[in-house]
């Protein structure tokens, strides 16, 4: 089976989104400079009328209030609300739409330095590959339409594996160790070793939506040792188109 990753450009439809929203935050206060801006004209010439004809009217009334509202709009796009930080929990509102950072620089910066050291197959444990890993969707499944479910809900579905008694470890098989420098390693296969059957792990993991749930014929290597399988255990392999 040959594995292959589509394009970042094609992956990354989340960093997308948000250079997205960056160019509309400048848009606002570009909209928003104009909107002050012609508030305080607008003040300014009431003002200029008020002194040319001596005399305060009630219409200067009426424009002074259209003027503070453009104010009070414009400064309205310079608002900036405060994102409270969880590095367990992504930030997710209501309507599934994703407000918090991709990942800990710091992890990301320990797991490629790592991993840059490490020889083929670059292989590590489950929870390893995503500890600091808060919701870079391009890292594993980055192809799940129309959906990504989250990386939180990749390390829920993995713990649950992990928590029973027929699984002894999961590992990820690294394919990209820094697909750019904003992004976390990626994988598209996962192995869980035990007695665990297929139908089960299809089971645990059908949110996460893997492309193929196997018994892998070939063993392989964590950090140059060969994993040693006990009595009637196996290698189950799921992977991400």
């Amino acid at each position: 089976m040959v594995l292959l990753r589509k394009s970042i450009p094609q992956n990354r439809n989340l960093k997308a989104a948000a250079e997205l929203n960056v160019r509309i935050g400048i848009m606002k206060k570009i909209f928003g400079l104009v909107a002050i801006a012609l508030g305080i004209i607008a003040i300014l010439i009431i003002i200029s009328e008020i002194y040319k004809s001596g005399a305060f009217h009630a219409i200067y009334i009426l424009q002074s209030i259209v003027a503070a509202i453009f104010i009070l709009q414009g400064l309205s796009y310079f608002h900036k609300e405060k994102v409270k930080f969880s590095s367990s929990q992504s930030q997710v509102d209501p309507h599934g739409h994703y407000s918090g950072p991709y990942f800990l620089e710091e992890k990301r910066l320990a797991l490629v330095n790592k991993l840059k050291l490490m020889k083929e197959p670059l292989i590590i444990p489950i929870r390893e590959f995503l500890d600091g890993n808060i919701n870079d969707f391009g890292s594993i499944g980055c192809n799940i339409y129309p959906k990504h479910p989250g990386i939180e809900a990749f390390r829920e579905k993995f713990n649950a594996l992990l928590s029973r008694a027929d699984v002894s470890e999961i590992y990820a098989h690294i394919r990209e160790i820094e697909p750019d420098s904003e992004s976390w390693p990626y994988t598209d296969t996962v192995y869980v070793v035990g007695t665990v059957s297929i139908k089960d792990v299809e089971t645990e993991t059908k949110h996460i939506e893997p492309t193929e749930v196997s018994l892998s014929s070939e063993k392989f290597t964590v950090s140059g040792k060969s994993i040693e399988l006990k009595k009637d255990q196996k290698i189950l392999t799921l992977w991400w188109d």
